[in-house]
């Protein structure tokens, strides 16, 4: 058969435009492979801006991940895949390490550093928090919160939360003990409201985060500290909450 030039000519023009398309798209944010999923909150601890990567497709489209903030629950296959960080904006990995997330549990990702040993995945275990609340509080009046420590460089932390009593004084209604990094803490009850809520370093008495936070009636909470006791701007040591449920 005999193909006329303008015919071959056309074929080479469209196979020439299909390869420039895929070329194109090869740094693109690409969607993500269709599968069974499980839920993964992106915790950022450091004082960057940052993307996140599973198996070099970008997960957070709409926005990068800001300091002492979160992306979540993201749908992401179940199975071994490969997580990898970027700095937003910067096209080196920062890091990339392996990780098997299993259908029918919720995950929570805490990156507290620019590398794999600074950054750790822990399952979230959100129904029996939900189970706790709907048991003890029907009217939703209490919450549930935990505690984790996500600042590479800090030592050892003790953390309370407390709220003013019936005489107007601090009553504490719970805390976490000798919490070394990478601590990931259980959730505990407590009734919803102003809390006032201090971080200590191991072995001293003046804390070095004294804030107060809100906690809602019938919310699911993680409280975290972010960045460095040296921090600045950015990297600054602070204590951040996010919403589980």
């Amino acid at each position: 058969m005999i193909v006329s030039k303008s015919k071959a000519f056309s074929f080479l023009t469209m196979l020439i435009i299909g390869l420039s398309l895929l070329l194109s798209c090869k740094d693109k944010d690409l969607p993500q492979a269709v599968g069974p999923t499980a839920p993964l909150y992106i915790i950022n601890a450091t004082g960057d801006t940052i993307d996140f990567f599973v198996n070099g497709t970008r997960q957070n489209n709409t926005t990068p991940i800001y300091p002492g903030g979160a992306i979540g629950y993201l749908p992401i296959t179940i199975g071994a895949q490969s997580y990898s960080y970027k700095k937003d904006g910067n096209p080196d990995v920062l890091f990339t390490f392996p990780y098997v997330l299993n259908a029918g549990s919720y995950y929570s990702t805490f990156v507290g550093g620019e590398s794999a040993n600074e950054t750790f995945i822990h399952a979230d275990a959100l129904d029996s928090a939900t189970t706790i609340l709907q048991a003890d509080s029907p009217a939703y009046a209490n919450c549930m919160v935990r505690f984790v420590h996500a600042s590479a460089d800090t030592a050892t932390l003790k953390v309370t939360i407390s709220s003013l009593n019936s005489k107007g004084v601090d009553s504490i209604n719970t805390s976490f003990e000798n919490c070394a990094f990478k601590y990931v803490g259980l959730f505990k009850e407590v009734i919803g409201g102003s809390k006032t809520i201090m971080v200590y370093t191991s072995g001293s008495n003046t804390p070095r985060i004294d804030t107060t936070l809100i906690l809602t009636a019938g919310g699911i909470y993680t409280l975290f500290t972010k960045g460095g006791l040296k921090g600045k701007g950015s990297a600054a040591y602070a204590l951040n909450l996010m919403t589980n449920n």
